[in-house]
């Protein structure tokens, strides 16, 4: 009993890390944006909240399958568990064409949300940013939707997130987010 106590609150302290990480980015974009202008703090605050919600809807579809794939495994089946696995790449495939197309080109979903028309240009552009975010965000894998957690990034992944003091100062004041 206590060795799956240990399991789960390693688990959960992975989670709890994410967790915690994903409320820090938020606090600081609106400390940055809050201290560029007003319009940025706007545009972020209606930006973040077409990024979510389009997010939300795809990983909810690629999360269904989890259900599916540990039955599977649990039954050690393990040839129709590749199979599921490879279902849930084409799903993230569609999923990650689908939702970049509506963040690219997000004029339905601004005219939807009544968004000014005078804030839709820094919004568009927000998301256009971040549209590039959801196929690496989403990716399927052994904790989907664990690429918040601090031990799942791969070291290509990890480098897009070097803070300012990396780097030997090429990266500037602002670290990688710099570049962006």
């Amino acid at each position: 009993m206590s060795h799956e106590r240990g399991l789960i609150a390693r688990q959960a302290g992975t989670v709890l890390v994410g967790q915690v990480a994903v409320v820090a980015f938020g606090v600081i974009d609106t400390l940055v944006a809050g201290r560029h202008s007003e319009a940025a703090l706007a545009a972020l605050s209606v930006g973040s909240a077409v990024y979510i919600t389009v997010f939300v809807m795809l990983m909810g579809l690629q999360q269904a399958l989890l259900p599916v794939l540990s039955e599977l495994h649990g039954a050690d089946r393990p040839h129709e568990v590749g199979r599921q696995f490879r279902q849930s790449l084409y799903l993230w495939g569609l999923n990650s064409v689908v939702g970049m197309l509506a963040l690219l080109w997000p004029d339905p979903l601004l005219a939807w949300t009544e968004v000014p028309d005078a804030m839709q240009p820094a919004v568009r552009e927000y998301l256009q940013v971040l549209a590039w975010s959801l196929p690496p965000a989403s990716k399927p894998g052994p904790a989907q939707g664990g690429h918040l957690d601090s031990g799942n990034r791969t070291g290509p992944e990890s480098a897009t997130f070097l803070p300012a003091g990396f780097g030997g100062g090429r990266l500037g004041r602002l670290g990688s987010g710099g570049l962006c």
